[in-house]
């Protein structure tokens, strides 16, 4: 069953997370603490003639992306990094995400890009295994220190990302690149993510958030980041 949601994104700079955190902490929605903040770290994938980076930069209504995605460090010397294959497909304003966990795959200095490749297919039905194919260029890495947030009533929960970090895969062409960064502007994503049945939240953002919302991928500003855009 596809679990349909909608996700709002507004993006500010650095200078004015005091702000939103306020604005976070006395909203009418009563927001709570979901989980503890963590690092977030994800490979992004896309096809050679980078679809996935177009698709959005046109705004097309239907658009896919794939990311390995893992939580903590970097990268680990002495444990696996538990993590997932996604499939994040987007339908005009909702969207929905296909999940597959990656059993036995560590990432570190030593790690090389065939044995990952490998362990991700290993892991995919053979209908994604083909569509995996067709977007198994790895573009980039990025990280981020996430906050969680969710209302009360446990219906719209709210993300804050910061710290975002990009390293370009595009020439790492036998292990992944932890160590050299790309320059990134310093600035705030704030995503408000609820289910298609409470498209109510819609409106309610719009006209209360202190900042106006954008289309902003982290991957766009990514890929930007690498071809120096």
């Amino acid at each position: 069953m596809k679990n349909y949601r909608s996700e709002i994104k507004f993006v500010c700079y650095k200078q004015n997370y005091s702000l939103i955190k306020n604005w976070i902490r006395f909203h009418k929605f009563n927001f709570l603490k979901e989980y503890e903040d963590r690092n977030i770290n994800n490979i992004y994938f896309d096809s050679l003639d980078y679809k996935a980076f177009n698709d959005n930069l046109v705004g097309l209504p239907s658009r896919l992306k794939v990311r390995y995605r893992w939580y903590g460090n970097l990268f680990s010397e002495n444990s696996k990094n538990e993590g997932a294959l996604e499939f994040k497909f987007k339908k005009n304003i909702y969207g929905y995400k296909k999940i597959f966990k990656v059993k036995d795959l560590t990432l570190n200095l030593k790690s090389n890009w065939k044995d990952i490749k490998n362990k991700i297919l290993k892991e995919l039905t053979p209908e994604y295994k083909i569509l995996f194919d067709k977007n198994s260029q790895k573009i980039l890495i990025n990280r981020y220190k996430r906050e969680y947030f969710i209302s009360r009533d446990k219906k719209l929960r709210v993300t804050l990302d910061k710290n975002i970090e990009i390293f370009d895969q595009r020439t790492a062409l036998v292990r992944p690149n932890f160590r050299f960064k790309n320059f990134t502007q310093d600035y705030l994503v704030i995503e408000f993510k609820f289910n298609k049945e409470d498209k109510i939240f819609l409106n309610d953002l719009d006209i209360n958030i202190p900042i106006k919302a954008s289309r902003n991928s982290k991957y766009i500003n990514g890929v930007r980041s690498v071809l120096g855009k």
